[in-house]
Order: structure tokens, then C-alpha cells, then sequence
């Protein structure tokens, strides 16, 4: 079962009273070109803050209330090892389905996942902005 975790964010009370909302997940990327030595980095190309998943939270957990034997599917996260046992740690485990309101128009789309193919309506990044934050 998918997971993520905060550790001591001020974000995590909020997570929790809005559960249908989706963690969304980004990352820094710039795009890199294949060449016979390998993959390069394209001279020039903007560096891109872009969508790469998403979480919808089903369950929450405080890693300090668990016990050697909870979440066996999640027994090798790092945030379940005793540095990081204190009140503040949070496994949040995925639901089944993604569920946003409104309509249901028929799909199934999981709780949990990753776009798997770079998409420009994922680039949060202004592509007028004078900076990749702008």
C-alpha cells in the first residue's frame, strides 16, 4: 500500500481535516537529450517545477502509537525506524480510489500514482515567469 510520511511539518494537522484533498507531488526537472556517451542535459532548457503523483489519503498513523507488528506492507519505510518515533512522524497510507466529488463520469483512477508520461499541463513552472519559482 502506497504511503507517504511528514515528520514535524505544521502541514500535517491541515492534511488530515481535508482528507479528500490529494497530496500532489513535484520535482525540479530540466530536460536532457540522449546522446551516444548517454543522457545530457539540453544546453538552454529551462529548469521545470513538474507534477509527478499524487496520494489521497485514506488512513493516518502516528508512527509513535504503532507497534513492531503494524503496517507489515510498510515494515521498510524509513519512517518507521526508532529515530524517527516520536508524536509529530505520519504515515499516511493511500485510499483504493480516487474520489474528487461532483460527477462520477464512470473511471477508476487509483488513490495513489504517477503520470507516467511528461504532459505540459503537469508544469507548474510560468513559462513567462522570470524564474523557474515565478
Amino acid at each position: 500500500m502506497p504511503a507517504v510520511c511528514a515528520a514535524g511539518f505544521a502541514l500535517v494537522p491541515f492534511i488530515y481535516a481535508f482528507r479528500a484533498v490529494p497530496f500532489l507531488f513535484f520535482g525540479l526537472y530540466r530536460q536532457v537529450e540522449e546522446t551516444a556517451q548517454g543522457r545530457r542535459f539540453i544546453k538552454g532548457a529551462p529548469d521545470l517545477h513538474v507534477l509527478w503523483g499524487w496520494l489521497q489519503v485514506d488512513q493516518k498513523y502516528t508512527v509513535a502509537d504503532l507497534g513492531p507488528n503494524d503496517l507489515p506492507w510498510a515494515r521498510h519505510h524509513p519512517h518507521l525506524y526508532s529515530k524517527y518515533r516520536d508524536d509529530r512522524n505520519t504515515v499516511y497510507a493511500a485510499s483504493t480510489k480516487l474520489e474528487l466529488g461532483g460527477d462520477d463520469d464512470g473511471r477508476e483512477i487509483a488513490g495513489w500514482g504517477v503520470f507516467r508520461k511528461f504532459d505540459q499541463r503537469l508544469v507548474l513552472t510560468d513559462p513567462h515567469g522570470a524564474g523557474v519559482s515565478n
